[in-house]
Parts: C-alpha cells; structure tokens; sequence
C-alpha cells in the first residue's frame, strides 16, 4: 500500500554527488539524529546511510500487510500469551488472542473509515489471521509456553548506557531460568524472518546475535544481572539459535556498539549521509531515485519473487519503493552547503566495562525477582537449562576453568546438530567446529611426543597456537578476510598442514624464537600453495596438459663457489 501525498514525501535533504545531504538547518536535530542508539540503528550505521536518513523521513507506512506490520502483530499476540498463567499458554489462547488483535484491527468501524466493502475487508481480515498464525504458531514447535517463567515481555530500557553510549529499547521477553541450581535471565527475542546458515553469518556478520548480547548488557544495568543464556526464537520456521555470552563476544559487541555511535555523531554533524550499493538495494524505498543505485543498474525489487533461482515480477504484490516524482529529492550542486547537527555530539561514558564486570560479580546479586507478574515462581513449573560458563574464550567457543571440568562437566561440551557450534553458549561436541578444534592440541600432543618432548600445558598451549594460527593465516585470504573453524575450506587446510608437517619438519634443534617465526612463516607459505594448486587443477577440468617431466628430474648440484657465496651471504 504505496501512501499518496501532493506534496514530496522527502523534504529538507537533496542529492548531492551520489549522497543524500542536509539542505534544511533543522533536518538533522528534529527528525534523523537519535538521543540514544538502539540496536537496529547499530546496524544501520554499517549499511547505508543514505537509507537509514531516507527511512526517517518517510511518513509511516500503515499497510497491514508488509513484512514488519506483520511482524509486529505477529510480536503482539505473542506477548499477549506470554502474559497470561502459564498452564493457559495452549494454542488455543493463542488463537484466541490472535482472533481478538482482528477483532480490534479489523473493525466495523475501521471498515467504514477504508470505504471497503464488507467481503473485501472479510478477506483481508482472514489472509492477516493465516499470516499472523503461519508466523507465530512455530513458537510451540520451539518451546512449551506452560512451562516458561516469564520474567517480563517487552521489557523497555532507556537513559542507560551500554559501553558508554546511551542506549534504549525493548527486550521482546526475559524469562527466569535455572543455571546450576540457581534463577537466571534467560533473555529471547522473536524473530518471524529467516536464520542466517553458517555462510551467512560469516560473510555478512551476526547482527542477531549482537542484539541479544546488547540486551543481557541492558539487563545488567536495569536489574544489576547479566544474561546467563541468550536466544532468538525463529517463529515462522520452529526453530531457535543460542547465542554465545563469552566475555570476548561481548566485548566485540560494545567495540561494534561504540564505533556505531561514533559514525551516528559523525554524520550528523556533517548533515551529509553517504550511500552504499548492495544486494539490498533493491528492497530500499529511495532506490528509484538513488543515483547511486542507478549507476550500478539497480531497480526497484519489492514486487518480484524467485522463481527457480531468477526474479520475475509478480503480479500478486505492490512495489512498494516510491517512484522518484513522488520521492521529490532534489539535486544539487556538490560544493552547496550542507546543515548538520547544531547540537554538541553526546561522547561515550568512559567506563571500564571488565571492572564493572568484576565488581557486579563480586557483590551480593540478588535473586531476580518479578515486579510485574501476579504469579510467585514457585508455584510455576520451570524448565530446567544446561549450564553455561562465564570464563574468557573465543567469541564463539569459549575456554574453561580447570574448576569448571572438575565440578561441572556439563558447562564444557554441549552436543547438538553438527552444523550448530554451540549451544547455551558452549562448545557443541558433535559440531565441525569441534572437531576442527580438538584436532590441533591432539596433532601437537603426537609432534610432541614422536619428538621426544615433555607433553605439558605450556608446550602443547604453544604448539596448538602455532598450529593454529597457520590454519587462520591461509583460511583468512581465501575467505575474504572472514574465519570460520566450521568452514568446510578449513577441514581441507588442516589436511594440507599435516603435509607440510611431513615435509618441512619443525624446529626442534632451534636456539631462539626467531627461528620458529622463520619456521611459521616457510609452513604458512607450503600449506597455502598446496591449498591453492587445487584451483589451478580444478579449472583444467578433465582436460588435463601433458606435464613437463622436467620439473621432476634430479637438480645438478651446485658449483663450490655457489655454495661459498651463498654461505658467505
């Protein structure tokens, strides 16, 4: 439902080169700058910021039936469920609380004020009512709602600060878990699109899971309690993915936070909000008037649909991207002048988020509590959660205490669907990424051992690191800079190693440090090439040259005074 204005829709910017520019003094303050940074307009900052300012601007768009309205009411029945007794979160409360939100949005008098006629609106209300049910019902496929401890749906936060910056938003449900005995939160947020695969996450990063780390940093400064798990239930499709809460995810996180609200303040103050071409350009609302977009021959994409594998138009759907007389964006020249923000930029809090950290954990956090449900926990069943583990690791598989394997065996490995590196945060045994990892410290416990070495934490932490940081430094340029111990390429660089392990044998007689550098240096080299040769070979297909045998004969041996000069040098 495209809305209809005599006027332009955007007004107070201009294109100025290929970017959208200020031209209004007040533009900026009264309509595009936030006070505080949530995590969708995080992830706005990395994109396109031409769109970002051009979404602000528009006037909202009140079709039912686009993909966020839907979700949306989609949100809404959910937390209307989540809010009653447990013991009624049946799909049938569900259904008749979705019955209820149509009653309310499809209307009689709501009727009247569309001008529609009575089977007209009765179809509509029946497609929103199979919409609604198609993307919600999934929830009970995920978890059984009976047995669910809601500590508050669409818990909001704001005038808090998250690595220093102010933050605001809402947490779509917190539930309290138990963790090792004790009541913990347990934070979800409901999403009705799609899971991104393995592949996805590591080209294009982990904006979900960046949300649910902002929001456990968003129950800690509301409640004085982090997270313990996070999750992202994926209704349309019955399925959820747990989120890593590891100290280095988080940190990563608040660094992405705060360049964010650095780029926010920047651009602001300039007034000038520069474009970005991508795959989504076609779905963007101003990309018929972008120049940007037109230079790279991008068109409006928002009433096409696959079909096997290609674009076609169908006539079923709306374009819902404004044609560019509608858009009304002017154009002028680049030199013109530009109004940015006439406020002062608000600078991050300087915090030292690892010493807040500690002094959170070492002071008495009460039990959570509800202040807003009628019902104690104790008389409602929960469900019991694995342990997690608080410890320092990698962003995605986290390392453990020598405590935790002794007094906790379940907080070391989960075990889960191969392709799914962890879960409830930690190191799913069963999952590529896992077998990738536990390799490295068994080949160096075998180095070691045919070498005739001590086998010690030190040597086989030193030698797994070796190891690794090889596999990292050929994967990293074949995969875009992106790494990933799940990544099919990296069970074949590990093969490719165990080659050069064979063929350069490692150092052992070396007297210094250096030596060993040298050593990774001359194995990164080897194992990239007999990773890279495959290529050459994969392109011959099954047309394969004659060799030249020459390569293969002995090598005559060098004169002595070649072998002098080169010791000499």
């Amino acid at each position: 439902m495209r809305i209809t204005a005599t006027e332009p829709l955007l007004q107070g910017v201009a294109w100025s080169g290929k970017n959208l520019v200020a031209i209004d003094p007040d533009v900026v303050d009264d309509r595009i700058r936030r006070k505080a940074l949530s995590a969708s307009t995080s992830k706005s900052m990395k994109g396109c910021l031409a769109r970002f300012a051009g979404e602000k601007l528009l006037p909202r768009d009140d079709d039912p039936f686009t993909v966020s309205a839907l979700g949306t009411s989609t949100h809404a029945v959910l937390e209307d469920l989540y809010n009653v007794t447990p013991k009624k979160r049946t799909k049938l409360k569900f259904l008749e609380i979705r019955d209820k939100h149509a009653d309310e949005m499809w209307s009689e008098k709501a009727r009247l004020e569309a001008e529609e006629t009575p089977e007209a609106w009765a179809g509509k209300r029946q497609f929103w009512i199979d919409e609604v049910s198609r993307l919600g019902l999934g929830e009970f496929d995920i978890t059984d709602p009976t047995q669910v401890t809601t500590y508050k749906t669409e818990l909001p936060f704001d005038g808090v600060h998250i690595a220093g910056v102010p933050a605001m938003g809402f947490i779509d449900r917190v539930e309290v878990v138990k963790v090792a005995d004790k009541d913990e939160y347990l934070v979800i947020d409901l999403k009705t699109g799609k899971m991104k695969n393995a592949f996805e996450l590591n080209k294009h990063g982990d904006d979900h899971g960046d949300q649910i780390r902002l929001y456990s940093d968003a129950i800690r400064e509301v409640t004085g309690k982090p997270a313990a798990i996070g999750r992202i239930h994926y209704t349309q499709f019955g399925v959820a993915r747990d989120i890593p809460l590891t100290d280095a995810a988080m940190q990563k996180t608040r660094e992405q936070f705060r360049s964010a609200w650095d780029t926010h303040n920047k651009v602001m103050e300039t007034g000038e909000f520069t474009t970005e071409v991508g795959p989504l350009c076609g779905w963007c609302p101003l990309v018929n008037a972008c120049p940007a977009a037109k230079a790279a021959g991008k068109v409006d994409l928002t009433n096409t649909t696959k079909v096997n594998g290609r674009r076609v138009v169908d006539p079923t759907l709306e374009a819902t991207a404004y044609p560019a007389v509608q858009l009304g964006i002017p154009t002028i020249r680049p030199d013109a002048k530009k109004f940015g923000s006439k406020l002062p930029p608000v600078a991050p809090v300087v915090v030292d988020v690892a010493q807040k950290l500690h002094q959170i954990a070492a002071s008495a956090v009460s039990t959570p509590t509800d202040p807003y449900a009628d019902i104690p926990w104790s008389d409602v069943a929960t469900a019991a959660e694995p342990a997690g583990s608080a410890h320092a690791g990698n962003d995605k598989y986290p390392t453990y205490a020598k405590e935790d394997i002794v007094t906790n065996p379940a907080a070391i490995f989960s075990d889960g669907k191969p392709w799914e590196p962890t879960i409830n945060g930690t190191l799913n045994g069963a999952s590529y990424a896992a077998i990738a990892v536990i390799s490295l410290p068994q080949m160096a416990g075998e180095l070691l051992h045919e070498a005739g070495r001590d086998i010690t934490g030190a040597s086989v932490d030193a030698l797994t690191d070796l190891l690794a940081g090889i596999i990292v430094d050929v994967q990293k340029p074949l995969r875009g800079g992106e790494f990933d111990w799940a990544a099919g390429i990296n069970t074949r660089i590990r093969g490719a190693l165990r080659t050069t392990l064979e063929t350069l044998p490692l150092p052992w007689d070396a007297t210094s440090e250096d030596e060993w550098k040298a050593w990774r240096a001359k194995a990164t080299k080897r194992t990239h090439v007999f990773v890279t040769k495959a290529i050459r070979t994969y392109n011959q297909l099954d047309v394969i040259p004659e060799p030249s045998y020459s390569a293969l004969l002995p090598v005559a041996a060098p004169s002595p005074a070649t072998v002098a000069r080169k010791a000499a040098a």
